[in-house]
């Protein structure tokens, strides 16, 4: 009977032991995790099989089991197990023999390694702290298939590479850029799986692993095709950059060079997949990888002829002219209210309305039912064979449909004093105002305004804003416009008179020399002399201009402009205008000469900026002569008669 101390030493060392077997329990296992034999490929013959495997760790306690199933018929032969002595001599290459040719089966493999010398010790360890066994194994499940009997007894390793390329030829992986059949993309990457032999395994499946390489990642995606299906393909999305180039004008013709723009590789690993036994068996078939190269199109693309805006039905004319061929795309119209809070004149949000090219008379029509001015947006998206897109942006005024009530125009011109009938006080020469305004049911939209060069100015831009709602036409344009038409106005001086009356006996003069050419083939010598007559009288016609000129001046050498008159006439006429004093004040323009141009036209083209695009209406004109009326004055009276005696005079001679 021991002692108390004596077993307390005994329990004290059995933990110490216990203690350490433990971490070296877990160090083996570490150790065996790490060491296994896996097998390495598998050579067939008609009538059998070697499964080459690797020697990893020590041939201690390993083991190994081989199980073949038949696919065809789901049988399992009895297992192959190698171990003990026998490993020491064929460790690494195991025979299975008696096998059918031209067969498909799985291959079972199972390595294992047990607990080696010291099992006690481990065995020990496990008991007391309830582990579970420390035994490595490792399985793998193939699918190999058994060659035509042709004599040959085993295929060897070498010619391994070639029977795996005849197993392949069961099926196809390619990638290309062209979509199925009854598509035309020609911008996508496609990979098509299809099966290309008859004979396939019963319940099997190709498993294709895809890899997408890209710059800076890698994308994954798995394809899988059963065996009683003939093909897959999926499309491949990515990036690409385009270089378009317009092959024909007319009938907008267009090319597209398109290249992938970060992705520039594309791998797959086909498996061969089947289920028997309740056991899944693959065959890999290895990686393939393959550049991703670009190609070259040509289509026809839509083109925006013209719009047509009638009790507000906004349609949109276009055409295609490639005859026959679908075009598949779509058109999206946009129409934006432009108002206050870019809202239109009843607080409406707008329209869009989305169209199919595919079917279509060319036409796409929206219907603007509340009055006022919209922004539309034309857009058209080409789907195949790539994408392209365009776009026309445009303004439009919509009086709504059924609407009684007038819209007031987004920019109006404004001329003070309305009427020239009744004349301003003596000695005032100022010449009336033209005036760009935008109204105030516009607020929040800041509206540009183009106007067209008048009277030798350049073309100038102004932009009306809630800050700045008006502008001025510089007052000498207009004063230049309106005496070169009508030299009868008050404000016209002597020299726009005289040079109305000499621009027109030069413009008479110029069509009766055009009459007599005509006649030149039967005149002769007459033509000459008449040709020469017609100079001096008009000559002597200038002369009279200057002379004419000269006693106005005199006449009118006291009554020339008051400059505090003026400008009390001017403060008067803005007045009428709110904020009038926000308008710069300009230099005048320098005086008119007859070889200026001077159309009485003022011409402009007006749009807004929403969303940094810009908006445009067509261009519109207004006669400045029109908005006022005729005032006839002595002088513009004997002016006329001067004028027309002498015309009258140029074309007796001439006929003469």
């Amino acid at each position: 009977m021991p002692t108390p101390l004596l077993l307390l030493l005994l329990l004290s060392s059995s933990t110490s032991i216990i203690t350490a077997s433990k971490d070296a329990s877990k160090e083996e296992t570490r150790d065996a995790k790490d060491e296994i034999d896996h097998v390495l490929h598998v050579d067939t013959g008609p009538t059998q099989l070697v499964v080459v495997t690797s020697k990893d760790g020590p041939v201690d306690a390993l083991s190994v089991r081989i199980e073949l199933t038949d696919i065809l018929d789901g049988r399992t032969n009895p297992p192959f197990v190698a171990s003990g002595l026998w490993m020491l001599v064929n460790r690494g290459r195991y025979t299975i023999p008696f096998l059918r040719p031209d067969r498909w089966y799985g291959v079972h493999f199972t390595s294992e390694r047990g607990f080696g010398d010291n099992h006690v010790r481990v065995l020990l360890t496990k008991l007391i702290y309830r582990l579970p066994p420390c035994q490595v194994a490792h399985s793998e499940y193939r699918l190999v298939k058994t060659p035509p009997k042709t004599g040959a007894l085993l295929i060897e390793n070498t010619q391994h590479e070639e029977e795996t390329r005849e197993e392949q030829r069961m099926f196809d992986v390619r990638m290309h850029r062209a979509g199925p059949e009854h598509t035309a993309n020609v911008e996508g990457v496609y990979v098509t799986v299809r099966w290309t032999s008859k004979e396939r395994v019963n319940g099997s499946e190709l498993a294709v692993e895809l890899r997408v390489k890209c710059d800076s990642s890698i994308a994954n995606e798995d394809v899988v095709l059963p065996y009683n299906q003939e093909g897959v393909t999926v499309e491949i999305a990515m990036d690409h950059k385009y270089e378009l180039e317009e092959v024909n004008a007319t009938s907008h013709q267009m090319m597209a060079k398109i290249t992938p723009l970060r992705c520039h590789q594309i791998c797959w690993r086909p498996w061969l997949r089947t289920t028997a036994d309740s056991k899944i068996f693959s065959k890999d078939f290895g990686e393939q990888c393959h550049d991703v190269g670009g190609t070259t199109s040509t289509t026809f693309l839509r083109n925006f002829k013209y719009y047509t805006l009638h009790d507000g039905v906004l349609v949109v004319e276009t055409e295609h002219h490639k005859s026959g061929e679908v075009d598949e795309g779509a058109v999206i119209l946009t129409a934006v209210p432009i108002g206050a809070r870019g809202k239109g004149m009843n607080g409406s949000e707008g329209v869009v309305e989305e169209f199919s090219t595919e079917q279509t008379d060319g036409k796409f029509a929206v219907h603007l039912d509340d009055p006022g001015y919209y922004a539309v947006k034309y857009q058209y998206t080409k789907l195949k064979p790539f994408h392209y897109s365009t776009e026309e942006r445009f303004l439009v005024e919509s009086e709504g449909r059924n609407s009684s009530d007038p819209l007031r125009p987004l920019v109006e011109l404004r001329y003070e004093p309305h009427s020239l009938v009744e004349l301003p006080k003596p000695h005032t020469t100022d010449p009336p105002s033209l005036i760009f305004y935008r109204p105030p049911e516009y607020e929040g939209t800041d509206v540009h305004v183009y106007i067209e060069p008048f009277c030798g100015a350049k073309r100038e831009k102004i932009t009306l804003t809630d800050t700045y709602q008006h502008h001025e036409i510089e007052p000498m344009l207009l004063k230049k416009a309106l005496c070169r038409q009508q030299p009868g106005f008050y404000f016209c001086d002597a020299t726009w008179r005289n040079e109305t009356i000499v621009g027109a006996v030069s413009s008479a003069a110029a069509k009766v020399n055009e009459k007599v050419s005509n006649v030149a083939e039967k005149a002769g010598v007459a033509l000459n002399e008449s040709l020469s007559s017609a100079e001096e009288t008009i000559h002597d016609v200038e002369q009279l201009g200057h002379t004419v000129e000269e006693r106005e001046n005199h006449k009118h050498h006291h009554s020339d402009l008051h400059p505090a008159r003026s400008r009390h006439r001017r403060d008067t006429a803005k007045d009428t205008v709110a904020a009038k004093d926000a308008v710069p004040r300009r230099d005048s323009v320098t005086s008119p000469s007859s070889s200026d141009s001077c159309a009485p036209l003022v011409c402009y083209t007006v749009d807004v900026e929403l969303d940094g695009h810009r908006y445009a209406m067509g261009s519109r004109c207004s006669d400045v002569t029109q908005h006022f009326d005729m005032v006839t004055t002595k002088t513009t009276t004997s002016t006329t008669r001067i004028m027309s005696s002498l015309i009258a005079m140029i074309i007796v001679i001439m006929i003469r």
